[in-house]
């Protein structure tokens, strides 16, 4: 499997941590938090997208 293969098979499992896992245990942004935000136009995905964008640039 090449790399790009493998770093999109660990953003696939990075979201179902943001959305769901991580959130089992999260009392400020428990489970389905997220979806609703997202459903009420609280936030959109693309702000969502635009700061994982931001913060991996600014990682590198």
């Amino acid at each position: 499997m090449d790399i790009k293969k493998k770093v999109l098979i660990t953003v696939d499992d990075l979201v179902s941590s943001f959305l769901y896992c991580d959130r089992k245990e999260d009392e400020d942004l428990e489970n389905g938090a997220i979806e609703s935000a997202i459903e009420n136009g609280d936030i959109t995905v693309d702000e969502i997208v635009a700061k994982f964008k931001a913060s991996i640039i600014k990682a590198l």
